[in-house]
């Protein structure tokens, strides 16, 4: 057995694995003092996040690094091509079992972490029309929800981003992933997997948990990747909420979310008409206060300086604002009246696919351009009201959250209706934001 008492490397992984150490470098691995870092890169040859391999299997033996590159699905040039001229794509979750697929000539795309498969897009399968999903052993640690409900969530994905060639299950004999089929049958590999590609079965129309996928996926995905996260890890609750807002800004999954919310009487019920800009709830999740908001900015624009009662991630889809940033609500406020008029302290002009994410306590304004969209994941309400400076009359004045106002609380402000909220789905589809 491989003595790993010192430092992971890739002579170790190659070992374990039954992969040649040069053949891994050439997929990307290479030593470093922390371990195997594993080269992440985006279909456009960007890197991604790097991931640290510090055990050899990936389940409780690695980690993401820091870094403010996206997390991406692992691919590798060359299967990219593979798959298109083969016509398929085997989706597996994490690395070891793309290393074994690449090394005998096989397409595979991997998975970065079950609750990572909205990273996923269309793009990622063109030229493709099957998709085998491997089947993944049971694991409480990398599957706490059981591999069934990854696997009916991974397949829903696929058909909301607009995959539309066919999606089966891949199941092996004997062993349970790909990098085992190496590690143990290396020289009858490929003879091995296309007998399993053969014998694949269609994913089932209906998930183990009696949901329909229309009801899943996605949403159940970002439930749970928020469930415990804590927002006061600014940087964490960023990367989390990026990730979420790529696979939620997808028009085909928005277009499912408008359509929902139409149809949802208790969201329509929380979507509002604002003086400078609309609200509409997409999602809600009392159980760990994330909400899914759009933002659709009209023609009037409001001076005003603000905190917020939670912080939260936007995404700009469309259009674009000026961003002026003060400080602390803390530091810029004296019993309720602001201690002057604030200064801004940061000044950005951020347009369509700029994201940020903001403290509760952070003072800021924005300017908008007319019919500038914005989507919005939003934590768990903090302070039960705001402040508001207008800063062209110097006035001040706490606000509510409509949860304890209970109706609007202003001049020009109303509530939604379900035609307002089919008329505001039309104009965003008409924009190409959704399908």
């Amino acid at each position: 057995m491989t003595d790993i008492s010192t430092t992971v490397t890739v002579a170790h992984l190659a070992a374990a694995k039954g992969i040649p150490a040069d053949v891994l470098a050439r997929f990307g691995l290479r030593d470093s003092p922390l371990g195997v870092l594993f080269g992440y890169q985006g279909l456009n040859g960007v890197p991604a996040r790097t991931r640290i391999r510090h055990g050899l299997r990936g389940a409780g033996g690695s980690r993401w690094a820091d870094g403010n590159e996206p997390i991406a699905p692992y691919l590798n040039a060359d299967s990219q091509r593979r798959a298109a001229e083969l016509g398929y794509h085997i989706l597996v979750e994490g690395e070891s079992d793309c290393w074994a697929a690449w090394l005998h000539g096989f397409p595979a795309l991997g998975i970065p972490g079950p609750d990572r498969f909205y990273t996923i897009t269309i793009a990622h399968l063109a030229g493709v029309n099957r998709v085998y999903l491997q089947v993944e052993a049971e694991n409480p640690i990398t599957y706490p929800h059981g591999v069934a409900r990854y696997l009916d969530a991974v397949a829903d994905h696929l058909r909301t981003i607009g995959f539309a060639g066919d999606v089966l299950l891949l199941r092996h004999d004997g062993v349970d992933d790909l990098a085992d089929l190496n590690a143990e049958h290396s020289a009858d590999f490929a003879e091995r997997l296309r007998a399993a590609l053969d014998a694949t079965t269609p994913t089932d129309p209906m998930s183990t948990t009696g949901k329909t996928r229309k009801e899943i996926a996605v949403l159940d995905a970002i439930d749970t990747a928020f469930d415990d996260l804590d927002w006061e890890n600014l940087e964490a609750a960023h990367d989390a909420a990026d990730h979420a807002l790529i696979a939620l800004s997808e028009p085909v999954v928005l277009g499912k979310l408008l359509r929902r919310l139409e149809d949802t009487p208790e969201l329509v019920a929380m979507c509002e008409h604002f003086l400078s800009f609309t609200k509409l709830v997409l999602h809600d999740n009392p159980r760990s206060g994330l909400r899914i908001r759009l933002h659709l900015f009209g023609e009037e624009m409001v001076e005003e300086a603000h905190n917020h009662r939670n912080s939260f991630t936007t995404r700009i889809l469309r259009g674009g604002y000026r961003h002026f940033l003060y400080g602390n609500v803390e530091q810029l406020w004296d019993e309720n009246r602001v201690i002057g008029n604030p200064s801004p302290r940061l000044i950005h002009d951020q347009r369509a696919g700029h994201v940020y994410t903001i403290h509760h306590a952070f003072v800021h304004s924005t300017y908008a351009t007319p019919g500038t969209v914005s989507l919005v994941v939003q934590g768990p309400r903090v302070r039960q009201d705001f402040k508001i400076h207008e800063l062209k009359t110097g006035v001040s004045r706490n606000r509510l959250g409509a949860d304890e106002a209970m109706g609007t609380q202003e001049d020009g402000e109303r509530l939604l209706n379900r035609a307002d909220v089919s008329a505001l789905r039309e104009q965003v589809i008409e924009w190409g934001l959704a399908e």
